[in-house]
């Protein structure tokens, strides 16, 4: 899906007679009627495409398209209009752009463009067909300009040449030339059509950002969380408005071991409840993160064993870079700083074994998808 801007160098400016049809019944299969009306007009072109955007077509197709809609090759280097054509890849999808600027260096209009399918070949035919069109209209604006001066002159004419004895045929000669001035009503009339159509893409392209959804599941290693370094797997869900998300998970621990010289010592294994509240930018977030942990503790090589259980909470930050992979499907690498708010201590035999550390790490890296 496109959308596109309304800029002022076009919203006032028309076709010839047969353009607003186009524009207005089947835009594409009305073409050439539109391209043999009037002159041609050359422009100078900027193509700019990013380079990480291989399925682009190239300047060379882009430059065959826009001459097959025309039936000439419009652009010319030196050319006192110059066309500026980008595209590159963000968050929302592939943007585009089309600017446009005269002799003197100043712009004179810009539309944009953006494809959430990140379908280049069709960005790119999209533009080719907005520019084509605005070349035309360059065109038709001429052409129309050109033959408006003649219709004034025919009374002048007449009123000199006539002999002075029969000044009744001379008055007669007024009404043709008094019909003249419909043209530039139909002028005007067709002027309105592509206004509308303008307005009504600008419109679109204002629409807020509706929610989205984020789900996934991940996998990390934690430093200093548990006994020895241990590894985790977590799920989790966000719901992201604009710049904003809040997300919702759950994580387990393998069981990781402590031990004794004496041979003892214990297992531990944890299930946490995980909140984060974050701030989008692009690819990169930052999140205020909470755990609530329901940790187990099983010692081995004592007399008695116990499974005495209780809960851990810890509290920090997270930054991560997010990469959209293919489609709704993305790939995350996180880092996250925790600090413990209640410490705990493993005793065997009475004897203290391990005091959970104040701080601690955890690196991560999560696959999700994205629905709108």
């Amino acid at each position: 899906m496109f959308s596109r801007r309304k800029f002022p160098g076009e919203s006032g400016r028309a076709g010839g007679p047969a353009l607003p049809g186009c524009l207005l019944v089947a835009a594409i299969s009305c073409w050439p009627a539109v391209a043999s009306a009037a002159g041609s007009v050359a422009v100078g072109l900027r193509y700019e495409i990013e380079p990480s955007l291989r399925a682009c077509p190239t300047e060379a197709t882009f430059r065959a398209g826009a001459a097959r809609r025309l039936g000439y090759d419009p652009f010319r280097e030196g050319a006192e209009q110059q066309v500026v054509v980008r595209a590159l890849s963000t968050e929302r999808g592939l943007e585009g752009s089309v600017a446009w600027w005269d002799a003197g260096g100043r712009g004179t209009g810009e539309q944009s463009f953006i494809s959430e399918t990140r379908d280049c070949a069709d960005l790119v035919q999209a533009m080719t067909f907005a520019v084509a069109v605005q070349i035309q209209l360059r065109a038709d604006l001429g052409s129309t300009s050109a033959i408006a001066p003649p219709r004034a002159q025919p009374a002048p004419r007449v009123a000199a040449a006539e002999p002075p004895a029969p000044p009744p045929p001379v008055a007669a000669a007024p009404p043709p030339v008094a019909a003249a001035p419909p043209p530039p009503q139909v002028v005007a009339r067709l002027e309105a059509a592509p206004q509308v159509e303008v307005a009504a893409d600008d419109k679109a392209s204002k629409r807020p950002r509706e929610l989205s959804l984020f789900m996934g599941a991940g996998s990390g290693v934690g430093l200093s969380l548990a006994p020895e370094t241990n590894l985790d797997v977590r799920f989790f869900a966000a719901v992201r408005y604009w710049f904003a998300s809040v997300e919702l998970g759950g994580e387990a621990t393998m069981p990781s071991t402590g031990r004794l010289d004496d041979r003892s010592g214990f297992r531990y294994r944890s299930l946490a409840g995980t909140l984060a509240l974050c701030g989008h930018l692009h690819w990169w977030s930052a999140c205020g993160v909470g755990k609530l942990a329901q940790i187990r503790v099983e010692g081995f090589g004592v007399d008695q064993s116990f499974s005495p259980s209780g809960t851990q909470p810890w509290a920090g930050a997270r930054l991560a870079f997010t990469h959209r992979l293919w489609n709704r499907l993305s790939a995350s690498l996180s880092a996250e700083g925790l600090r413990s708010l209640a410490p705990w201590t493993v005793e065997i035999n009475q004897t203290p074994a391990w005091h959970t550390p104040a701080w601690g790490l955890h690196f991560g890296l999560d696959l999700g998808a994205t629905f709108d």
